[in-house]
């Protein structure tokens, strides 16, 4: 395994020992941002099989090693390989994800335990956490209650502990989580924000959230195409202990369940960090518009 950014239009085995094109779209070079805190990088530039984890190729990385299975239970005729060949310039053709309802479409789940996830919560005691989630969308229409990620089961009837990322009407609705203990459906939410019409238009966008346990205020902060959109403060009540109530459950809710499915999408370059990107770091990753890759 070969580990460090790579420059240009190297080829470069991961750790399944896949081959990876690293370097952007028309030969463009990888990013400088340094690497720590990455816990998991998904390209969704493959042209079969699961959407792999390349956190590894990039220096100084934390992966979590998961990789997202995909078709875990959804229907393969809506995943299309490379299907989305208008990325941004510096980005690869990417997978699109197609349903024909809430029910019956493609989706992912992360491998591994939900204890990989852990980064994507409300701490526990004495332990701050600190995240960023990046990544570009395209999206043509929205239905309301569908799920883009998830690491809880969203269930009101048992306790839950994690965040997700789904569709609310014409927004997205953002939560992190800690489950009531006695699963009575007194969960607590840390965060409940809808934050601004989603742009439904068919093109890329950039959007990047970033959460800040240790400030006392304005410490989840949201953008889209590198322009803010929402600062929210946290709500002053105590963590549960735990573990995300689920692994990462991508384009739907619960691991091998379809339920909750959006309809046709696209995501480029989604990065997972456990901790918080700086105003540069995300500036580089929007690169004007063009996008960047890690690796």
């Amino acid at each position: 395994m070969i580990i460090g950014s790579a420059k240009g239009g190297v080829t470069l085995p991961n750790k399944n020992n896949l081959s990876v094109a690293v370097g952007g779209g028309g030969g463009a070079p990888a990013g400088t941002i340094d690497g720590a805190g990455l816990q998991a990088y998904y390209k969704f530039n493959e042209s079969s099989g699961n959407v792999i984890n390349q956190a590894d190729q990039v220096t100084n990385n934390d992966t979590n090693g998961a990789d997202l299975v995909v078709n875990n239970g959804g229907d393969a005729d809506h995943i299309v390989y490379e299907g989305s060949t208008d990325t941004p310039a510096n980005l690869p053709d990417v997978i699109r994800w197609n349903s024909t309802s809430t029910t019956d479409g493609g989706y992912a789940d992360a491998n591994g335990a939900a204890s990989l996830w852990n980064f994507l919560k409300y701490g526990d005691g004495d332990v701050n956490i600190a995240f960023t989630v990046c990544f570009w969308g395209k999206f043509s229409a929205l239905t309301n209650n569908t799920m883009l990620m998830t690491t809880t089961n969203n269930s009101r009837s048992s306790p839950w502990i994690g965040w997700n990322l789904k569709f609310y009407g014409s927004k997205f609705y953002s939560q992190i989580n800690v489950g009531d203990a006695g699963g009575t459906g007194n969960e607590s939410v840390v965060y409940a924000n809808n934050f601004s019409n989603v742009l439904a238009d068919g093109s890329f966008h950039f959007y990047s959230l970033t959460y800040d346990q240790t400030l006392g205020s304005a410490n989840y902060k949201i953008k889209r195409d590198n322009a803010n959109l929402l600062t929210k403060n946290k709500t002053a009540i105590s963590p549960v202990s735990g573990n995300t109530t689920e692994p990462l459950c991508f384009g739907h809710q619960m691991a091998g369940s379809e339920t909750y499915i959006p309809p046709d999408y696209s995501i480029a370059s989604l990065s997972l960090w456990s901790r918080i990107l700086t105003d540069d770091e995300i500036t580089e990753m929007y690169a004007d518009g063009d996008g960047m890759q890690l690796c």
